[in-house]
């Protein structure tokens, strides 16, 4: 599908949880044109639920950073045309680094396999929820 209709899915926050299936739940806190906020818990980090602060920029990326104590985490999605006509790319990043007493207690390696699981389930999840 074109880079537009994938954008403007993403920007249907409170619909968010038909599309990705790491969402446990989410709850919009704060709605707004192009910014949210969501309390939001997921199934990989399975640490509760926590606020989300998304934005989303004009060039169709969407800024997502977790408000968690002991974690420091911002996510990016990036949508763009693809190279061919009515397709989109998406790239999907994310950063977690757990510091002070959450330190302690989640391992680095534990920490990197859950992010990596995170990212390829979303991205799994966008091409299954955009798929023809």
């Amino acid at each position: 599908v074109p880079a537009a209709t994938v954008q403007a899915r993403l920007r249907n926050v409170d619909t968010w949880p038909r599309l990705f299936s790491d969402i446990r739940s989410l709850r919009v806190v704060r709605r707004g044109g192009d910014e949210w906020t969501v309390r939001l818990q997921t199934v990989v980090f399975e640490c509760g639920p926590h606020d989300y602060h998304v934005r989303f920029a004009s060039d169709g990326t969407v800024h997502l950073q977790i408000d968690a104590p002991g974690v420091d985490a911002v996510a990016r999605v990036e949508v763009r045309d693809g190279q061919t006509p009515g397709r989109a790319a998406i790239t999907y990043r994310l950063f977690v680094d757990a510091h002070g007493v959450v330190g302690w207690f989640v391992s680095e390696a534990s920490l990197r396999r859950r992010q990596e699981a995170m990212v390829v389930r979303y991205l799994t999840d966008l091409r299954r929820g955009f798929s023809q």
